[in-house]
């Protein structure tokens, strides 16, 4: 299990929501933001997408694992984590799995592992 905030930040009467992002040289973050700043986070540059809202224990726990495996995307897609918990959207997962070539990487470039470790 990864702890990518520090739960002390963590404000049980809040709703948050588990965003990915993406910057234009393909380094993959993710962090989780307060449901009142999910329109400002969504117009950041490097906004690739971001989750329903989180279920508290997982905010809590800060499970990554677990929040891909349970909590669908704004969209209702799932996304994915891989061994090293690098994030992928559904299509590149699927061509990744099903060894489909090109991968349809998102921005066109395959992604680089780079986490982001507080709440913003």
């Amino acid at each position: 299990m990864r702890n990518i905030w520090k739960r002390f930040e963590i404000d049980s009467t809040t709703n948050y929501h588990f965003v990915l992002y993406q910057s234009e040289t393909g380094e993959r973050e993710y962090g989780i933001c307060p449901s009142e700043q999910a329109d400002a986070v969504s117009k950041e540059s490097d906004f690739a997408a971001i989750t329903e809202i989180l279920p508290v224990d997982l905010v809590l726990r800060g499970d990554v694992f677990s929040i891909a495996d349970s909590v669908r995307l704004s969209n209702g897609d799932y996304f994915f984590l891989d061994s090293d918990a690098v994030w992928y959207m559904k299509e590149e997962w699927d061509d990744l799995v099903n060894e489909r070539k090109p991968i349809r990487w998102r921005r066109g470039i395959p992604p680089k592992r780079k986490l982001r470790y507080s709440i913003d």
